[in-house]
C-alpha cells in the first residue's frame, strides 16, 4: 500500500514504479530455477491510499462530482485509466482507498452526502 512508502505525497509515475519493481524477475529464491518477482511470489497489488483524492474538485467543494464518482487530482495522476491499463498489462491488481481522509469535505454535496458513498459503489 502507498501509504507506508509515500503518504500521500506520490504521483502516477511513482505507482507505475511501483508496479514495475512487483513484476521485475530479479531475485533469486531457493527451489525456483529462474529468478522470480514478487508478484510471482503471490505480492501482486499495487494499493493507492491518499493523495490521488481531487480535493475540493467535486460539487460544493468536495472530492465527489454531483453523480456520486470521486475526482482525481489530474496534476498528479493525469491518466488514471491508463495508469489501472498498465498495472493489468503486467498482471498487477490495482486497488484504491475510497472514503479516506486526504480531504475533508467540509460541505454537504448538493446531492447529499449519500451520493458519495453510493457513487463509489457504483463504479
Amino acid at each position: 500500500r502507498s501509504w507506508y512508502a509515500y503518504y500521500t505525497r506520490m504521483n502516477q509515475g511513482m505507482i507505475e514504479n511501483v508496479i514495475d519493481a512487483l513484476t521485475a524477475r530479479n531475485r533469486s529464491v531457493a527451489g525456483w530455477d529462474a529468478p522470480v518477482s514478487l508478484c510471482d511470489l503471490g505480492y501482486c497489488m499495487a494499493g493507492i491510499d491518499e493523495g490521488w483524492e481531487g480535493c475540493g474538485l467535486g460539487v460544493n467543494g468536495s472530492q465527489h462530482f454531483l453523480n456520486g464518482t470521486p475526482a482525481t487530482n489530474l496534476q498528479l495522476f493525469p491518466d488514471m485509466p491508463g495508469l489501472v491499463r498498465y498495472g493489468h498489462s503486467k498482471g498487477v491488481k490495482m486497488g484504491w482507498y475510497f472514503n479516506g481522509c486526504g480531504c475533508w469535505d467540509r460541505r454537504e454535496p448538493a446531492g447529499g452526502w449519500e451520493v458519495e458513498y453510493e457513487g463509489d459503489i457504483r463504479r
